[in-house]
């Protein structure tokens, strides 16, 4: 095993909005990593008042950036992005816990392997914490624009602790390349929650890298601790709104065109329905306008 006192700064960045007690928890998870080169930024995303005074009274070395404004995930890790220093960006949800050799593992896989651009490691319900929340993912599916993760809400019994390729990062932990991840010009913001670092992923594939799921390490995730769950209106309007914008960034010719078919003629409907008969009138709302916004979203405006 590599000397980790020997590797390259890595910035630890994560995003705040109204949740001071899962990010105090977060912040007291990675205190004590077994790496020593690492700083740690945070952006306090448009939350109540306050909150900035409470997390630098705790952790006085902390890089705080705070925004007047929710940003959204893209946003928020955007704004943070300047005030990294390190060869290596961590992308780290508020709402996870960590153990102390998160960084050293997730260092050592992305630094042995040149042509990895992102790496995410195996990631536990917090809740349920031997239910398995991601174990890498299958590519999405051009015309219906859903994936699946490997592992998804089984029973951890070793089946995914061997360390590969994978279609895509977790965005709740990912490790970056940081000078790729200028270059891209960060996140991409139209998503402003759910489905960018799938995107981000593509663009790195372009670019001929690809993306490693590493087993040797892992998270606890508070799954959409921050969005509601699936209760919330806010998540059926970005997570219909972005399946179709991702198809629409990432999807040409034919597909492209069967794909937003599958989207207004079948997934559409069948959603609607779904909350039409629970009568989930928000939901019903929030579907509607996430189609809505497409209409007044042309392409051009990506190019």
């Amino acid at each position: 095993m590599k000397d980790t006192s020997q590797m390259p700064l890595v910035s630890i960045l994560s995003v705040n909005w109204n949740q001071p007690e899962h990010t105090l928890e977060m912040l007291r998870s990675i205190s004590s990593m077994d790496f020593e080169s690492y700083e740690v930024v945070l952006v306090d995303n448009g939350s109540d008042p306050g909150q900035s005074d409470l997390f630098k009274s705790k952790f006085p070395n902390l890089k705080l950036i705070r925004s007047e404004k929710n940003l959204g995930f893209a946003g928020g890790n955007n704004l943070g992005l300047p005030h990294c220093k390190g060869k290596y960006v961590l992308l780290l949800n508020n709402d996870t816990v960590a153990p102390n050799h998160l960084l050293s593992r997730l260092v050592m896989a992305i630094e042995d392997d040149h042509a990895c651009a992102a790496v995410s490691p195996k990631i536990y319900f917090f809740d349920r914490p031997n239910i398995l929340q991601y174990a890498g993912t299958t590519a999405i599916h051009p015309i219906t624009g859903r994936g699946k993760k490997y592992g998804y809400g089984e029973i951890d019994t070793g089946l995914f602790d061997r360390s590969v390729i994978t279609a895509y990062p977790n965005g709740a932990c990912m490790l970056l390349r940081t000078d790729i991840l200028r270059q891209l010009g960060g996140l991409p913001e139209d998503y402003f929650l759910y489905y960018e670092e799938h995107d981000l992923a593509e663009q790195l594939k372009r670019k001929g890298y690809h993306i490693r799921y590493e087993a040797s390490t892992f998270i606890h995730h508070k799954v959409s601790a921050s969005s509601g769950g699936s209760t919330n209106p806010v998540k059926t309007y970005y997570l219909f709104r972005n399946r179709l914008l991702f198809v629409r960034r990432n999807v040409s010719g034919l597909m492209r065109i069967l794909a937003l078919a599958h989207g207004l003629l079948i997934t559409f409907p069948v959603h609607f329905l779904r909350h039409l008969v629970n009568g989930r009138w928000k939901h019903l709302q929030a579907l509607s306008s996430g189609l809505i916004w497409h209409f007044h979203s042309p392409d051009k405006q990506w190019n």
